[in-house]
């Protein structure tokens, strides 16, 4: 497990480092939390690297290493349901077909996006009544204790 936390940590900097720019700093770290997150097992950290990738190539304008890095970030976001990283991978494609004029693609993903984003919003708002529902049902039992 600390094997996969150093990698996070890592990535995180790696994560930094590219947006700074500083992608020959970034390369290394972001290949060390690829490989910590591979060598684990961890599906969201593969997908979340991937995506770190696919930010640090598109930022290069290396197009076709963003475009494997997303798309294999989304194979493995999909089989998970891990939401944020799909709409992540799913903005990196839209971007690459934009770049490319494939409307039809671009729009796809663009789309894609979009539906992932509601999906994310409605877990959000479920999570947020769940929450709700806790706290009246606690608030009912003290209620209850309280009055016998």
């Amino acid at each position: 497990m600390a094997t996969l936390w150093n990698g996070i940590a890592i990535g995180n900097i790696g994560k930094t480092y590219t947006n700074e720019s500083n992608f020959s700093k970034a390369q290394p770290l972001l290949s060390q939390y690829l490989q910590q997150s591979i060598s684990v097992g961890d599906s969201l950290n593969i997908a979340m690297s991937q995506n770190a990738f696919a930010s640090f190539y598109i930022q290069q304008k290396e197009y076709a290493p963003a475009y494997a890095a997303a798309g294999y970030a989304l194979s493995i976001a999909k089989r998970q349901s891990i939401y944020a990283e799909i709409i992540h991978a799913t903005n990196i494609l839209a971007q690459y077909h934009q770049k490319y004029n494939h409307a039809d693609s671009a729009v796809y993903y663009h789309k894609l996006s979009n539906e992932y984003q509601n999906l994310l919003k409605d877990s959000a708002r479920k999570s947020e009544l769940s929450v709700i529902k806790a706290q009246i049902a606690f608030d009912n039992l003290q209620y209850f204790l309280t009055r016998h």
